[in-house]
């Protein structure tokens, strides 16, 4: 009974799908949206668009670079760890 209502709910469903960048453009202008979506307009501001587009391509590479180095920062501190940790192991059982 359940798969028959979400296969029938399925079917009625819209094949659009609104992402993620829509939904902020709907938050700052509905009308600017609608006309984007369902009237096909486009924006006369292309130029700046693209600048913003790339713009954010660069932000993003730069944050996933810095993860990058942070997850290495945070494995040399865990090698660095182990490696103190045995040194000093190896150091107490020399003494005794």
């Amino acid at each position: 009974m359940i798969a028959i209502y979400f296969s029938v709910k399925l079917e009625h469903m819209s094949d659009q799908w609104v992402r993620v960048s829509e939904i902020g453009e709907y938050i700052y202008c509905r009308r600017a949206w609608w006309l984007r979506r369902m009237v096909g307009y486009r924006s006369v501001n292309l130029d700046q668009m693209q600048g913003g587009a790339s713009y954010h391509q660069q932000h993003y590479k730069q944050v996933r670079s810095g993860v990058r180095l942070q997850q290495i920062y945070r494995i040399a501190l865990w090698i660095m760890g182990i490696a103190t940790t045995l040194a000093l192991l190896w150091w107490f059982l020399q003494i005794v």
